[in-house]
């Protein structure tokens, strides 16, 4: 049959279980009942509220007996408003109620102050090369082509031999009756024919449409009133409503006050390399001016302030260049950071042309050279900081053939171009590789890129982070906020469930019987 009526909405949902009730402070001593005051007129009704959802009904109470009707009483007239009473004396202090909710936790300290980089780490072996990959999965089937165009027709064909005999055709209709023979005497009786083949069942009927529902009847009259019965039992609670829209926020109140400073973490662990012998090749010709070279000389006093320096530690070398070279010292005549410091910010700023090779010859002299005492001959790794302005004005390949050499021993050289002025292609040669070249803008930024410089030559793994310090002691909680406006209401309760399928309709009417069959 067609798809029923769809059923009526469910039953609303039950409202939900009241919270339970905070605890009720102690009820303070009650205050002498003023004299009562006259009665005030009645006020006027206020405005009509907003029907809440029905409850379930409660149970049939028992049948009350009938009360006798009583005479109506004649109307009274209203009295004057009264004058308010005299206040009651003041009842006494209540007890101390319950204490409050604990306040909001306080901000949260400052963290604190994390350790200093450690030293480059030594490179790992290379990885495994890795197993071939799966084959990737087959390309998508591609759009049929085009059809191609028909060819010329050929030449005609030979006669085909005959075709096998088709079936007998349909049996035609019967002849017209011939005409009458001439009298005969009477032959003797045929047989009987053979019972035809039953005709085909005829088409099955359409099944009916399903008539319309009746008009509702007109609603009856309204009876009368039953008598009250006695209270029925008070129905089950109903289950809880949708949540309602949140109010809104109330006026934010005055922030606790700050947290005392937490701990300062514990500081992170120092580099992989315990000790190096890294010597500073610091440019120091004139398109550095002498505001310039404070900066270099500064950087470079900065790194060492880093480091741990000292004779089973790093030892440092330093040497200033223009057109000639500045010895400032070599890795055994300081041995403490603060003497490093000094000298280099001490260093006289020489102020002429720029002749890096030559400059790179003479660490290989004095600084990486098997007769320095003070050089470790590559028991710890040895290190060559190249810092410079712009290109060499040197033209026989000496900045290739000292850099290579100083690689060649086993030195790692790095380059540090500052400026614009700088020379990629020379720089990539004192480095021997990108990789170890480093590009600050200006001389300005070389204060801040001490700790880029520290962590990606001397720390190349990043160091461990040192703990966070313990968060500082709770505030003092904020005054509440004002309370916000009450919410809206609820949204309605999700509908009902549908209601059952209709009957199924009822059965059409028997199709017309067929047409009987051929007679065989």
């Amino acid at each position: 049959g067609e798809q029923g009526f769809p059923g009526y909405n469910g039953v609303p949902g039950r409202n939900g279980v009241n919270g339970v009730d905070g605890v009720k402070g102690q009820e303070g001593s009650r205050g002498r009942t003023g004299p009562q005051g006259f009665p005030g007129f009645p006020g006027r009704d206020g405005p009509k509220g907003i029907a809440g959802p029905n409850g379930n009904p409660g149970d049939t109470g028992a049948k009350g007996n009938a009360g006798s009707n009583g005479r109506d009483g004649s109307d009274g007239t209203d009295g004057f408003k009264g004058r308010a009473g005299a206040n009651g004396d003041q009842g006494d202090v209540g007890e101390t109620g319950l204490p409050g909710t604990n306040g909001r936790d306080g901000s949260k300290g400052s963290p604190g102050f994390n350790g200093f980089d450690g030293f480059k780490g030594q490179r790992g072996p290379k990885g495994f090369t890795g197993f071939p990959g799966f084959p990737g999965p087959n390309g998508v089937k591609g759009q049929p082509g085009f059809d191609g165009t028909d060819g010329l027709a050929g030449p005609k064909g030979s006669r085909g031999t005959d075709g096998a005999n088709g079936r007998p055709g349909p049996r035609g209709s019967p002849g017209f009756d011939g005409t009458p023979g001439r009298s005969a005497f009477k032959g003797p009786k045929g047989h009987a024919g053979f019972d035809g083949n039953n005709g085909a069942p005829g088409d099955f009927g359409f099944k009916g449409q399903q008539g319309t529902p009746g008009a509702d009847g007109l609603p009856g009259d309204n009876g009368r009133n039953g008598r009250d019965g006695s209270q029925g039992p008070r129905g089950e609670q109903g289950l809880p409503g949708n949540k309602g829209e949140p109010g809104f926020p109330g006026a934010q109140g005055r922030p606790g006050d700050k947290g005392l400073t937490g701990a300062p973490g514990p500081n992170g662990r120092d580099c992989l390399f315990q000790a190096v012998d890294l010597a500073f090749v610091l440019d120091s010709s004139g398109s550095l001016q002498a505001s310039g070279w404070n900066q270099v000389i500064n950087f470079a006093a900065d790194v060492v302030g880093v480091m741990r320096v000292g004779p089973s530690d790093s030892r440092i070398a330093s040497m200033a260049y223009s057109h000639i070279q500045n010895i400032l010292f070599n890795f055994n005549e300081l041995s403490t950071s603060s003497a490093m410091q000094s000298s280099l910010r001490n260093a006289a700023f020489i102020g002429s042309g720029t002749a890096t090779g030559a400059a790179l010859h003479q660490v290989i002299r004095h600084f990486f050279n098997s007769d320095n005492t003070g050089f470790r001959q590559f028991q710890v790794p040895a290190i060559c900081i190249t810092l410079t302005d712009g290109k060499s004005a040197e033209t026989n390949g000496e900045v290739a053939q000292y850099s290579n050499q100083l690689r060649s021993m086993g030195v790692q050289t790095f380059a540090i171009g500052v400026g614009p002025a700088i020379d990629m292609a020379e720089l990539n040669t004192i480095a021997g590789d990108s990789s170890r070249v480093f590009l600050v803008s200006q001389l300005s930024d070389l204060e801040s890129f001490v700790q880029t410089f520290i962590q990606s030559v001397l720390c190349p793994e990043p160091p461990v982070k040192g703990l966070p310090g313990a968060p500082g002691d709770d505030g003092r909680p904020g005054s509440n906020g004002f309370d916000g406006p009450k919410g809206l209401r609820g949204a309605p309760g999700d509908a009902g469930r549908p209601g059952n399928n209709g009957r199924p309709g009822e059965d059409g009417l028997i199709g017309m019987k067929g047409q009987p069959g051929f007679d065989g």
